[in-house]
């Protein structure tokens, strides 16, 4: 009998917190990990588990399957992280490492993030909910995510650059719970 190994334990961690199961490899990717989280299917995975691999969360919204019946009340949003601060965000913006994006109308929303959206008016809406500044932060600040999309009714997906095999579970626990909060104002709001 073998010893497991970090990989085995990473995924039993995960699957303990979002009370699933690891699904078995496809072709598309290499770990995939199903579950739940405060009521909504959560999932994440990892195309390769080793560096320069990430790995990709998603909690789904739509959990009464009303997605082609509900076309008024759409919302693709992507949320980044600004690259420069300050004044060199004009420095950024002329050599392309910084988009402009919209703006929200929050200093510290703008000044921390980069928002683009089909519909500005619920995504500034979305944004300024009471409390999701706060979670964007804090999840940024635990997991350094490159993007974070919010697709309404399907859900929101998250990537964090983070290899598979040097995740942090508590790291997980946090990005789940937040995540699963945001699912739930997506849910409830809109």
């Amino acid at each position: 009998m073998s010893l497991p190994t970090d990989r085995d334990l990473i995924v039993k961690g995960l699957c303990e917190i979002i009370e699933g199961k690891q699904l078995p490899p496809d072709g598309r990717v290499e770990i995939a990990v199903k579950g739940a989280i405060l009521g909504f299917p959560a999932t994440l995975e990892a195309i390769k588990t080793q560096f320069p691999f990430g790995v990709t969360y998603f909690i789904e919204t739509d959990i009464l399957h009303q997605a082609k019946s509900k076309t008024d009340s759409t919302l693709n949003l992507t949320i980044a992280p600004r690259i420069t601060r300050g004044w060199l965000q004009t420095l950024g913006r002329l050599l392309l490492f910084d988009n402009k994006g919209k703006e929200i109308n929050n200093k510290r929303f703008d000044g921390a993030f980069i928002a683009i959206s089909d519909d500005m008016a619920k995504a500034q809406r979305l944004i300024l909910y009471p409390g999701m500044i706060d979670r964007l932060e804090s999840l940024h600040e635990y997991t350094g995510f490159t993007e974070l999309h919010v697709r309404i009714p399907q859900g929101v997906v998250m990537q964090q650059p983070t290899a598979f095999d040097d995740l942090d579970l508590d790291v997980c626990r946090e990005a789940f719970k937040l995540l699963s909060e945001m699912a739930q104002v997506v849910f409830e709001a809109f």
